[in-house]
């Protein structure tokens, strides 16, 4: 900015010594002898002015490219700053609700426990979870399709209740534990997410290794009673393979 004012100056002080010069170069036209010695002063000082009033204006020119340049830098820079922001706040809210949702989606237990809606956040995120990383936000996607199918196929059960329809009400329930798992993961996914965002400014996987995978895989078994499964087991293939592999 100073320059600019700086070579603004220059070039305002050339065009006014270009005046002052302006009746003599009039008069040595029409009525002196250009070969008086004012006349020759005029014309060499009217060509250093010419030359000098064009370099300042490169120089104009040059520093007023420099601060355009320079802004749109700024403008990019706020542009991905706030990018980021965008990103980050979504992986936080998705964090959030995926917490919840392991948590409420592991201790259903009939139609009172699935009110109000699990995953409500997630389902009006999903569009908005491709900011984060497309392949999180299609593994979203299934997660709120699949916690969707679980509270209707609970909520089927309805208030007159028959032994059959208790049955398979029970059968879904056991559902519950490897939904809530996915959760767990998925939510671990986004959180990472988030502190990758935060370092780097860009959420990349992998976005867990084996160790936090055979520790889910644990708190699963202990949950189930039983060993973790294939299925279990590729639900973290799918996901990881598309989001980087696992680490």
């Amino acid at each position: 900015m100073r320059l600019g004012f700086a070579l603004s100056v220059v070039i305002g002080v050339a065009i006014i010594a270009a005046l002052l010069l302006l009746p003599g170069t009039y008069a040595c036209a029409f009525y002196w002898q250009k070969t008086d010695a004012v006349c020759t002063f005029i014309e060499i000082a009217n060509k250093w002015q010419t030359l000098i009033t064009g370099v300042f204006a490169l120089l104009a020119a040059a520093a007023t490219v420099r601060v355009i340049a320079s802004q749109v830098r700024q403008a990019d820079r706020h542009r991905e700053q706030n990018r980021r922001d965008e990103a980050r706040n979504i992986a936080e809210a998705l964090t959030i609700d995926l917490g919840d949702t392991f948590q409420r989606s592991k201790a259903v237990k009939g139609n009172a426990d699935i009110n109000p809606p699990m995953s409500e956040m997630a389902r009006g995120l999903i569009r908005e979870a491709t900011k984060v990383h497309p392949a999180l936000a299609v593994a979203l996607q299934r997660h709120c399709s699949e916690i969707g199918l679980f509270t209707s196929r609970i909520s089927q059960t309805g208030v007159h209740a028959t032994v059959q329809s208790l049955t398979r009400q029970q059968t879904v329930v056991a559902e519950g534990p490897l939904l809530a798992y996915r959760a767990r993961v998925l939510g671990w996914c986004f959180g990472c997410a988030v502190t990758k965002i935060e370092k780097t400014g860009r959420a990349e996987g992998p976005f867990i290794d084996k160790k936090d995978i055979e520790q889910f895989e644990k708190e699963l078994s202990d949950e189930l009673g039983r060993p973790v499964g294939g299925a279990e087991r590729l639900y973290l293939t799918d996901l990881f393979n598309t989001t980087g592999g696992i680490g």
